[in-house]
């Protein structure tokens, strides 16, 4: 099956968020798989689900779902429409990457440039475990500290990293990928 994360909503009056796409595209090709539970393929071995069962395509959506995957790290899909106006793209993902850093969180901005239906950025952990999707870039870019502070305490909870650990990258102030188990 290939990943490219289909609209199709509940309802006629309801648009589905981007987790509840990505988890029913997961879940649709990973359907004949009965070796894993539903809660393995869409939250403990979620990345090897997508490893084993999602031909990746060349979305920014698709790319930073594969890219979330490597590491405890972001993935970030960033639809670049006429809507920006005058501001640049690239330096947009550089601040955005940079926001990253500043929280010690290592990020990757995969482009849709000329994007026909308008910007929105999402940010991606773990294959699409956690996702912050936002339709406008300046709510996104306000987005990026909470979601970095639930993404630490999601890899904590799931005793990813140590409480050593957690502590040292909740302060950091540089870029760094933590050693998990």
């Amino acid at each position: 099956m290939v990943f490219f994360c289909g609209l199709v909503a509940a309802r006629a009056d309801e648009t589905p968020t981007l987790e509840a796409l990505l988890d029913s595209d997961l879940l649709k090709a990973a359907l004949s798989d009965e070796t894993l539970t539903k809660h393995e393929k869409l939250i403990t071995r979620r990345c090897y689900t997508i490893e084993k069962h999602l031909k990746p395509s060349d979305t920014p959506t698709s790319q930073a779902v594969q890219y979330s995957c490597t590491a405890p790290v972001v993935g970030v899909a960033f639809y670049a429409g006429d809507d920006l106006g005058e501001h640049n793209p690239d330096k947009i993902a550089a601040y955005i990457k940079n926001e990253f850093d500043k929280y010690g969180v290592m990020a990757r901005v995969f482009i849709k440039y000329d994007h026909e239906y308008g910007s929105s950025i999402a940010y991606l952990m773990s294959g699409g475990r956690k996702v912050m999707h936002k339709p406008n870039i300046i709510d996104g870019i306000k987005g990026i500290e909470t979601f970095v502070a639930e993404m630490k305490l999601i890899f904590f909870k799931d005793k990813k990293i140590s409480p050593q650990q957690l502590k040292e990258w909740v302060v950091a102030t540089k870029a760094h990928i933590p050693e998990i188990g």
